[in-house]
């Protein structure tokens, strides 16, 4: 899920997922991912679907539909973006993985969120998905980094890009989601043992 007030943070946003994308090794099988662009409601034509991974129109539909809406209404609705990823992108008619398969979602922000984000986060968390959050440091106004630690409820689920950390954050971010999903990949490949 990425949110950009800032236009000049939005490349970064990207840059940051592609790069994690590269430091990891997955078999072609082992890897989904589906994103969006959010405001103050998700951008639902900018939708790249679990099963269009690969699809360079979907990845470049990501990248530009929404891009200029992003700051149109002014708000930032992290728990809009959160129930619509939990109603509609996590879910079997947009690819998803059965229950054996870990879910996470990772939220690019640079701004707080003007929702109530955290009650739907706890829900989602209850159900066993892992939230993250990348923010972005913006060139005017603060995180309120309590927010987005009761949204990820997990300290190391929060990533902060400033002063030129964003190595630092993509090394720390793909540690932590190797730690959940490697420790037995057997337990969520779909396949039978011989």
């Amino acid at each position: 899920m990425f949110h950009s007030s800032f236009p000049e943070l939005a490349q970064q946003k990207f840059d940051f997922g592609s790069a994690v994308g590269n430091m990891t090794v997955a078999a072609p099988d082992a890897l989904q991912l589906s994103a969006f662009q959010f405001s103050g409601e998700p951008h639902v034509d900018s939708l790249m679907s679990f099963k269009q991974l690969g699809d360079r129109n979907a990845e470049r539909r990501l990248v530009t539909n929404g891009h200029n809406k992003n700051t149109a209404d002014g708000k930032t609705n992290i728990g809009a973006a959160l129930r619509y990823a939990k109603d509609v992108v996590l879910t079997p008619e947009m690819g998803v993985r059965d229950s054996r398969v870990p879910k996470m979602i990772r939220i690019s922000t640079d701004a707080n969120s003007d929702d109530d984000a955290v009650s739907v986060a706890r829900q989602l968390r209850a159900e066993g998905i892992l939230i993250y959050i990348v923010a972005y440091e913006p060139p005017t106004g603060t995180l309120d980094l309590k927010q987005f630690y009761d949204i990820v409820g997990d300290r190391n689920h929060l990533m902060v890009i400033k002063d030129n950390n964003t190595e630092e954050a993509r090394k720390k971010f793909t540690e932590d989601i190797i730690s959940h999903f490697c420790q037995n990949p057997c337990d969520h490949v779909l396949h039978e043992h011989i």
